[in-house]
């Protein structure tokens, strides 16, 4: 045995060098697929760094881990907090596609300085439009009543100096409205429940159910619940007990790009997975309830454009949805929750993004560009970014859309 380990290395010498290169590129080899495995750093929408996060080992059936929800700052102050400033746009063609991205579970929810106002509007819009904004389902009131206590639960834990429980232990207390509701909504009727709910968040709310009735297209996922007091060009009573392919038909490419990998993301969402994704449209009027208006639905060639000349850019608005997805634990039903934002035109120009925003007009092609009504408002709104037009005014101010829409009328159908 000594003999035959002593002549080890002089039978391998020969081979070494061949070896090497072998060993070498295997090693290059596995640090080439572990780069890619591993998290690289992302872009989010305010322009910072964050490590992408790596991909769970749960399967698509498992429940992940329960989140804690963190109480809020106990200095903060709802009147201090600005909306988020979210900028989805790219100076880039515009592409098809989910943009889905992992949420912060604490926001979810949120409560910023528009609360008040948009709430009594959410109100009004529930009372004096309840046949288009509001439904549901008997199929989805176990859902509902489910999200009720999802809700109330998080703005108590969130921000328990304006949410909590009374003395009684059986009510709700929202102390910045001063209002009382139910905090098990068991024995409430359903549609009590939608304008519970409708009234105190900001956000609107779908539930979808996995397929429907008979004659419904198999494996969708079907709108059978909701309150949508801030539309973007649709009448939300037209959407409810449809399934998602026929909420989407005016969507571009929807068939052909979307339909498959949206029912399978609706179908993969798990319990206490929190997921969200960003659009951006234009409207060149002052109303967030805009059930029409937003969307173009006729040739590029039927349309007038608008003259900057004839607007005034502080009521010029891009509108950002911030759109949250979730699963409840118990009755597995999927919840989509809108977060609507209207930023002016001038408060874009103001922070030096004109020649980002000229960019994004200009990726709007085809049939975005008529759905999205680039043809309306497109060249009325590069020719102010860029300097050529001042508009009906060279003032900036700051319009308040809650309070003129809470005041004025209510776009009709």
């Amino acid at each position: 045995m000594e003999v035959i380990l002593s002549q080890l290395p002089d039978f391998f010498r020969p081979y070494s060098g061949p070896m090497l290169l072998v060993a070498l590129s295997l090693i290059l080899s596995a640090f080439a697929i572990q780069s890619r495995l591993l998290p690289r750093p992302v872009r989010p929408l305010d322009g910072s760094t964050l490590e992408r996060p790596t991909k769970s080992k749960l399967s698509v059936k498992d429940v992940l881990p329960e989140v804690t929800i963190e109480p809020v700052d106990p200095n903060f102050d709802w009147k201090k907090e600005e909306p988020a400033p979210y900028r989805p746009f790219k100076n880039a063609p515009y592409r098809v596609n989910m943009a889905i991205q992992r949420a912060d579970p604490q926001n979810i929810i949120v409560i910023e300085n528009s609360y008040l106002k948009s709430t009594k509007l959410r109100e009004r819009i529930m009372n004096e439009r309840a046949d288009i904004s509001m439904a549901c389902h008997p199929s989805a009131e176990a859902a509902l009543k489910e999200l009720y206590c999802t809700v109330t639960d998080f703005l108590m834990k969130r921000y328990p100096m304006y949410f909590h429980v009374k003395e009684n232990g059986a009510t709700f207390y929202n102390k910045i409205k001063d209002e009382s509701f139910p905090l098990d909504p068991a024995s409430e009727d359903r549609l009590e429940v939608l304008k519970f709910l409708g009234r105190t968040i900001e956000e609107d709310f779908i539930i979808l159910l996995k397929n429907g009735e008979k004659g419904e297209l198999e494996n969708e996922y079907v709108w059978r619940a909701g309150v949508s007091c801030y539309p973007n060009g649709f009448v939300p009573g037209e959407k409810f007990n449809k399934p998602l392919t026929a909420i989407h038909g005016p969507v571009p490419q929807y068939l052909e790009r979307l339909k498959v990998s949206m029912n399978k993301f609706f179908e993969r969402l798990r319990v206490n997975e929190f997921v969200v994704r960003y659009n951006w449209s234009m409207q060149a009027h002052t109303n967030i309830f805009a059930p029409s208006m937003n969307h173009g639905t006729r040739t590029a060639a039927s349309v007038k454009p608008l003259s900057p000349e004839d607007l005034d850019f502080n009521k010029v608005f891009m509108r950002v949805e911030k759109q949250c997805f979730t699963r409840l634990p118990k009755t597995k039903a999927d919840v989509m929750f809108i977060r609507t934002y209207t930023t002016p035109v001038t408060k874009i120009k103001a922070e030096n993004r004109a020649e980002d925003f000229c960019g994004a007009i200009d990726g709007l092609s085809d049939g975005f560009a008529i759905y999205k009504n680039k043809v309306l408002w497109g060249d009325a709104v590069k020719a102010y970014l860029k300097g050529e037009s001042s508009g009906l005014t060279e003032e900036v101010y700051d319009f308040d859309i809650f309070e003129a829409q809470l005041n004025g009328e209510l776009m009709k159908k």
